[in-house]
């Protein structure tokens, strides 16, 4: 970019050209005031209050949208421009119902700062105060437009963002709200309550539930990490106060492909599970309370009973760190000596790297690519409970005019936007789209899916789209994994190969079941689930998403779990898990445990040393280390 000079303020500054005056006045430290205004979306020049003068111009300018020039002069701070947007200030506190000690936003409102900074300490003018209405309709949050100050930020972040725009001006005069679809309450709306507009709107006007009244976000340590919730893992600023998480934010307007969705901002928050604080054995069929030290012993003693401990099942949450699974893969393998050991995504993993996507990653390719393709195949993922790539669909269907072919047994909030959605019986996605596959290839002329599909009429609708597409992304999830196997994932990457125009982009079930450490892992384990089982121990952690195909039929449960659910009221011992906030390094220290809970890999280093040293012919073995002690 070519570089530029202006004089602002009588002080030569440098700035880039397509820049605008307020870029460069940011870039170079110079203070404008602005409401309205939010890097990461398109500047609307509505609030009036960052106007500048500029030599040479009868009137005033908004600095958000008057284009840099080489050689231009700028005025930002004279008498009259704060005259101007002090004026500008009590308009808006005139207006609406801006009472700041009853508002929670009160301490971290724009407007308010705002107020302070321009010394507006009384109105000279009559508040007008219209009585407008409080939709609290929304689960996760409320939108009071006595509040609003119509900065439009919420409406942009909805439509430039999210890509759904759900929200938009309605009325006129000081009757004008931001209303949501056809002036529809939110819960009625297709709002996706991704809370985004809550976290842009500058004032009290869009305010979260959980959390109103009962922190400042000066008072809160703020700490960014990354989101685990699904495979995307999106950047996010945890606000804790008292050891506790009060509010979760996105990071990073400006990359609009790691946008939080409700699950990553808000179902923490409100996450009503019944954590396991103790220890539990369950004695004459009831669980009940003991230590940790008894937990141990109680698995110690039941697995050295054991004539035969190839017939112990070790299974392992994929949301754990690679650190903790390979520990336990250790455990399994050394102490135990057994051959069934898995992840719950080990199967994930194992066809990935068992497949030509190995040798064809080429052929992948970006996130971010999917808003330039004229054609999406989407295929066995859950939108509900994982990969919240809502927004690049939406902008794909609407800026490319891509045309949107859903293969998914389950209903997603795509399907009253698809093209086509073939809708096959549960975990039958894999034949169906090998028919659209080979048919594409040239392997089969026509579509021979009346076994599999009745409506061949869709079938051969989605094969005309394909054919005629620029550009293709196929994006497949767990699901078509779990029904085609490493056979389905080879034709996706074969037709890749073919074809120029397709692309593929893999969404595994968490957030390192891509990782290569991770399938190198997976490789290494697997087990076919023998018919009968005299021990299992499973560590889910605080996996919410972990459901069992077959139940597991074992003499004798262990569930290391976060939370009750109905796998824990199967287990003869429970032991408390940890969640994986409370084992990200930056929080660890941080966060309020609500009881002491050994960390997984501590626990299964004891329970090893437990069961070495009640054999006294077998050499200790220390799990998570290389040595082996003689």
């Amino acid at each position: 970019m070519k570089e530029i000079t202006l004089k602002i303020d009588g002080k030569e500054v440098k700035g880039k050209e397509g820049d605008t005056i307020l870029d460069v006045c940011k870039a170079n430290g110079i203070y404008i005031p602005t409401l309205c205004y939010l890097e990461g979306l398109t500047p609307y020049g509505g609030c009036r209050l960052c106007v500048v003068e500029i030599e040479g111009e009868k009137k005033l300018h908004t600095a958000c949208t008057y284009p840099a020039k080489d050689g231009l002069i700028v005025r930002t701070n004279t008498e009259t421009l704060k005259k101007y947007r002090k004026r500008i200030i009590e308009l808006l506190f005139a207006e609406k119902n801006h009472y700041c000690m009853f508002c929670e936003k009160s301490g971290n409102c724009e407007l308010q700062e705002l107020a302070y900074r321009f010394q507006l300490y009384n109105l000279s003018l009559p508040m007008i105060n219209p009585k407008l209405p409080l939709d609290s309709s929304g689960k996760y949050f409320a939108i009071d437009h006595n509040r609003c100050i119509l900065c439009s930020r919420c409406i942009r972040a909805c439509d430039e963002i999210v890509g759904l725009h759900v929200l938009d001006f309605s009325e006129r005069g000081n009757r004008t709200v931001v209303a949501a679809d056809f002036k529809e309450p939110i819960d009625k709306s297709i709002c996706i309550e991704c809370g985004l507009c809550m976290q842009v709107c500058p004032t009290g006007a869009i305010f979260d539930k959980a959390s109103s009244y009962k922190f400042n976000v000066n008072e809160c340590l703020k700490i960014i990490t990354f989101c685990q919730q699904c495979s995307i893992g999106c950047p996010i600023t945890l606000f804790i106060k008292d050891g506790k998480i009060v509010r979760i934010e996105g990071v990073d307007l400006k990359n609009h492909k790691v946008q939080l969705c409700r699950i990553g901002r808000f179902d923490i928050l409100y996450r009503n599970n019944i954590r396991i604080l103790n220890p539990m054995i369950k004695k004459n069929g009831k669980l009940e309370k003991c230590s940790i030290e008894e937990a141990l012993e109680s698995i110690a003693e039941k697995i050295n009973s054991l004539k035969d401990k190839k017939s112990v099942l070790c299974l392992i949450s994929g949301f754990y760190p690679n650190n903790v699974i390979e520990t336990f893969r250790k455990f399994a393998i050394e102490t135990l000596n057994s051959p069934y050991i898995d992840l719950t995504d080990g199967y994930w993993c194992r066809v990935i790297s068992q497949s030509l996507r190995e040798s064809l990653k080429s052929v992948e390719c970006t996130l971010e690519d999917i808003q330039k393709a004229d054609c999406l195949l989407i295929v066995g993922i859950d939108f509900k409970v994982q990969n919240p790539i809502h927004s690049l669909i939406r902008k794909a269907i609407r800026s490319n005019n891509a045309k949107l072919i859903l293969i998914n047994s389950i209903e997603n909030s795509f399907a009253n936007m698809a093209d086509v959605w073939l809708k096959p019986s549960f975990l039958a996605e894999s034949p169906l789209l090998e028919i659209l596959l080979n048919v594409v290839n040239g392997y089969e002329k026509e579509p021979m899916a009346k076994t599999i599909y009745e409506k061949t009429e869709k079938v051969r609708l989605a094969i005309d789209l394909i054919k005629k597409a620029n550009r293709c992304i196929i994006v497949y999830g767990e699901n078509l994994v779990k029904s085609g196997g490493v056979k389905i994932v080879n034709l996706i990457y074969e037709t890749a190969k073919k074809h120029a125009k397709f692309n593929a982009i893999p969404l595994g079930p968490y957030l390192n079941s891509m990782n290569e450490e991770r399938l190198k892992i997976a490789n290494s384990m697997g087990f076919y689930n023998p018919d009968k089982l005299e021990l299992a121990y499973l560590i889910l952690g605080d996996d919410a998403s972990f459901s069992l195909t077959k139940p597991i039929k074992s003499r004798f449960l262990i569930v290391q779990s976060a939370y009750y659910s109905q796998i824990t009221s199967k287990a003869d011992v429970i032991v408390p898990a940890t969640t994986w906030l409370e084992r990200d390094e930056k929080l660890i220290k941080t966060l309020e445990k609500p009881c002491e809970v050994m960390d997984e890999k501590s626990f299964i280093i004891k329970l090893s040393e437990r069961l070495t040293e009640s054999i006294p012919s077998k050499p200790k073995t220390k799990i998570g280390s290389k040595r082996v002690e003689k």
